[in-house]
């Protein structure tokens, strides 16, 4: 299993990922920081700026090692964009789903610590629906789809290294589609309809993405497994011990190298803390809905701006009664022209509930958060209507508008096209020792995942309490003389 090493004054700690899966972030990382300096009580104040995966889990550490933190929420709930709404006995999730490669993850820890439940999901079991005679498409076509397309995809890297600059993934893959032309596994429409769920996994259109380093990340083995259970319930053993404050939207950092860190809030209220750990979205701080003072060095700014913040919107609509193929794990559509829903969860098998999930990314998600709700359902509605007849008006619905959500402003991060990677380990350098960033377009390994965004926030939680330890040791030491 690979190692993930963090360098912290000169000590470097080394995180394996199978390590953090077996003992969890806490038990991990504690006992090598209080073993490292153990006749020194820690006296910071330290707070962290959002309640989501990474917050959370950085607070959580900052308070095992002692240091004295507070997070600061501007949402009236926690989990920031992993939202776990309720229907009755069942959790729905309106933001991330599905825990993607479950050997080493840090997640893991967290699923045995609830007893979360989990459903392995194969994206081979759907049932996939020609527009035009409304029938599935032969099983046939399908199994041979996904090595022809990663085929594709790995050839179009080639294109773009040839290519005198880097290009968008969507020109790499037509250039290298044109050597298939008179080969292709499927109908065009299939491998189109391919093409928008690839977009659907990366929240943009290929237009956006760097045909270069759009793969750059890790992928973790063992499986795609969904959270039938509640995503957020991974977490809420670790936020019963926070100090959280709710409401309270921070819209100006005051910050120097020599003295404490000021936050005031958008009614107000001020807070002190001696470091902060940033967890805000990365189209947050794209947007500067929080004002740094003095302004962040130029490098940092550089790398906010350069990466991509995509867009990935949900429809759940709950049914009366099932009317779609219940055994399968998903339910496809060729998409119209423009693309509408055209990917459906089977929330029926997964959860026990009449329900499917659908999905637009992109310049499409962006687009349709301006519709009204009425007009978001009815364009849901209108593959499954054309496919299955007479189906019935949905009891209840459930839509998301990340983009439009100021405490959001997109969903999660991508490499665009001129952009290499290496921005997202600049987003994560701290400044000054007093402004640490965590988050999933923190992790260069693992960007746009929960995982990636836990461990970010253990990064930060160590690098803070390294230092702490490291200066109040001194301190110590002076004043002994």
């Amino acid at each position: 299993m690979l190692p993930y090493r963090i360098l912290l004054n000169e000590q470097v700690f080394v995180l394996s990922f199978q390590a953090v899966a077996m003992q969890g972030p806490g038990a991990l990382d504690i006992a090598a920081l209080e073993t490292a300096f153990p006749d020194v009580r820690l006296q910071e104040r330290v707070v962290v700026v959002g309640a989501g995966a990474a917050g959370v889990t950085a607070a959580y550490l900052l308070t095992r090692f002692g240091l004295r933190t507070v997070v600061l929420e501007a949402r009236h709930r926690p989990g920031g964009r992993v939202w776990t709404v309720r229907h009755g006995r069942t959790q729905l999730d309106l933001g991330p789903c599905w825990i993607h490669g479950i050997e080493g993850n840090p997640l893991a820890a967290l699923v045995r610590r609830v007893g979360a439940r989990l459903v392995q999901t194969d994206r081979t079991r759907i049932a996939l629906y020609s527009r035009w005679r409304r029938r599935r498409v032969p099983a046939e076509q399908l199994r041979k789809l996904a090595p022809f397309f990663l085929q594709l995809l790995l050839e179009s890297k080639d294109v773009a290294f040839a290519s005198p600059h880097d290009i968008s993934l969507t020109r790499a893959l037509l250039r290298t589609g044109i050597r298939y032309l008179f080969r292709l596994p499927s109908s065009l429409a299939v491998i189109r309809w391919a093409w928008g769920a690839f977009e659907l996994v990366m929240g943009t259109d290929t237009g956006s993405l760097s045909a270069r380093y759009w793969d750059q990340d890790l992928d973790l083995t063992g499986g795609d497994w969904f959270v039938t259970s509640g995503y957020w319930t991974l977490f809420e053993p670790l936020l019963q011990e926070l100090t959280v404050h709710y409401g309270m939207e921070v819209t100006e950092i005051r910050w120097g190298e020599d003295r404490p860190v000021e936050l005031i809030t958008r009614d107000g209220t001020q807070y002190v803390a001696d470091r902060v750990v940033v967890t805000l979205p990365l189209g947050v701080l794209q947007q500067r809905r929080v004002r740094f003072v003095p302004d962040l060095p130029g490098w940092k700014r550089r790398a906010i701006g350069r990466l991509g913040f995509g867009c990935l919107n949900k429809v759940i609509l709950l049914f009366p009664r099932v009317f779609w193929p219940a055994e399968t794990d998903y339910v496809g559509f060729l998409p119209e022209c423009p693309r509408g829903y055209s990917y459906f969860v089977n929330l029926q098998k997964l959860c026990g509930v009449p329900a499917l999930m659908g999905y637009v990314a992109g310049r499409l998600a962006r687009r349709l958060e301006r519709a009204s709700d009425d007009e978001t359902v009815a364009r849901a509605l209108r593959p499954l209507r054309r496919t299955f007849g007479a189906v019935p008006e949905p009891e209840q619905v459930w839509l998301t508008r990340w983009a439009s959500d100021p405490f959001a402003c997109g969903s999660y991060s991508y490499i665009p096209v001129g952009a290499y990677g290496g921005e997202f380990d600049q987003l994560r350098a701290p400044v000054a020792n007093r402004l640490f960033f965590a988050g999933e377009a923190t992790h260069r390994v693992f960007p746009g995942a929960v995982h990636g965004a836990v461990l970010s926030g253990v990064e930060a939680a160590l690098r803070i309490a390294a230092l702490a330890r490291s200066e109040a040791t001194t301190a110590c030491r002076a004043a002994a003389g």
